[in-house]
């Protein structure tokens, strides 16, 4: 065991423990490099209680030159009516024209079908797709809706979208319909300066219809902001909202306006002394309450100094407008408490129960790697610390969005740890 891992779990030792009444049980624990799949993103879930994710890795072995762990599965944790799950891989990608390694939350509709995006097409030459999986007859086939930068090195479509999609309606837990918009982003390409796009698909006529709706960094000095990352948010007026990365980062609404798109940038990030107010959302999206008040997070920035990086250790925020302007709040700066109990650098999107409390990870801290954490106000609650007991059974570094379940449940996935080294998806209920 590494001198680092050692010192982490002396410190967990001194660290308050995680509240009695907060239960974690690990669901499935993926293998290091084989066929199962390795290294799980964000879940879904659909009205059974059953689970759906996508693995980084793992899957079909040399599939790549550059990847002979695998280009990624698509999986279901399948509820079972005396209690439990069952694992079961639906899809494996091949590295060819099928893409690899998917990321991001997938989308279900009314008919089961799945959703998603890859990072890679083509062998490792292009720059990902947007797919389905259709499920009939107990069966799965991958259908290609569309392939990012068909023309090589020049994207003005877009490039590597890793965040997922997102449709009307999600904010309600609805399905997707099946015939509505999907939207998404591209953290690359673009016609303005290479700094990524939103897009818009749309099946019609037994095909998928592309756009790009909107173009970063178009604005002087990328005003706009530029690298979006995260997954968008659609309010039930039909706006979008999301983050960017570049330039420090800001979060943005995007309007429909007269069968076009009008972007506003609500905040941009590091505008405080030392960027307490954040810097650098990352993967991070947002979250709205029936309020129309905005949260989200931040990797880095802070008022907390943070050995792991020059900007702080990351915030939560929340945004909230009067009508004119919008106003930014930081109900939690990271790495503050001694030893980081209670975690550094989030790395996804929060999730707001129905008493808006919000629920989100860190990758760090937390003694160890990573924490589940509770945000009541800016009342701050470590549900759960990740790997500071020998041998990370529970798993490490908790990257992937969170589920709500029936209950008060919680459902998420660690990137790596657990029994067979290669990441966990896990359960915490009250």
């Amino acid at each position: 065991m590494s001198t680092s891992k050692l010192v982490a779990l002396a410190l967990a030792a001194l660290l308050p423990a995680a509240p009695a009444s907060a239960h974690f049980k690990v669901l499935y624990s993926f293998c290091d490099d084989c066929g199962e799949g390795t290294s799980p993103n964000s879940l879904i879930g659909d009205p059974r209680g059953n689970l759906f994710g996508t693995t980084d890795s793992g899957g079909i072995k040399n599939c790549g030159d550059e990847t002979p762990s695998g280009c990624g599965t698509v999986f279901e944790l399948k509820r079972k009516k005396g209690g439990g799950y069952d694992y079961s891989v639906l899809y494996k990608f091949q590295d060819g024209s099928d893409g690899a390694f998917p990321s991001g939350p997938l989308v279900i509709d009314t008919a089961g079908n799945l959703y998603g995006t890859t990072r890679e097409s083509e062998g490792g030459d292009g720059w990902g797709n947007v797919f389905e999986l259709v499920r009939q007859n107990g069966a799965w086939t991958l259908k290609i809706l569309y392939t990012f930068c068909p023309n090589g090195n020049y994207c003005p479509d877009g490039a590597l979208s890793e965040a997922g999609l997102t449709y009307p309606g999600q904010q309600s837990e609805n399905l997707y319909d099946g015939t509505s918009p999907l939207f998404g982003t591209a953290s690359f390409g673009g016609q303005a300066n290479n700094d990524g796009v939103v897009f818009e698909i749309q099946p019609q006529n037994g095909n998928w219809n592309y756009a790009v709706i909107y173009d970063f960094c178009s604005q002087a000095n990328c005003a706009d902001g530029g690298g979006p990352e995260a997954p968008l948010l659609e309010d039930a007026s039909g706006n979008l909202y999301g983050t960017t990365v570049q330039y420090g980062g800001n979060v943005f609404e995007l309007a429909p306006v007269n069968g076009g798109w009008s972007e506003t940038v609500l905040h941009v990030f590091c505008s405080e002394a030392n960027c307490s107010d954040g810097w650098g959302p990352g993967n991070d999206g947002l979250a709205l309450d029936s309020a129309g008040t905005l949260y989200g997070l931040t990797v880095d920035g802070g008022r907390e100094p943070c050995s792991i990086y020059q900007y702080g250790c990351g915030v939560a925020y929340k945004l909230t407008s009067n009508g004119n302007a919008w106003q930014e709040t930081v109900l939690h700066t990271f790495c503050g408490p001694k030893n980081c109990s209670d975690g550094a650098q989030p790395k996804n999107t929060p999730v707001l129960d129905a008493s808006g409390n919000a629920f989100g990870t860190t990758v760090l801290g937390g003694g160890a790697n990573g924490t589940l954490f509770e945000l009541s106000g800016s009342k701050f609650q470590a549900l759960h610390r990740f790997c500071t007991k020998t041998g990370c059974l529970d798993g490490e570094n908790p990257t992937g969005n969170l589920v709500l379940g029936a209950g008060g449940a919680i459902f998420g996935t660690t990137y790596a740890g657990g029994a067979n080294h290669g990441g966990t998806v896990w359960m915490v209920t009250p």
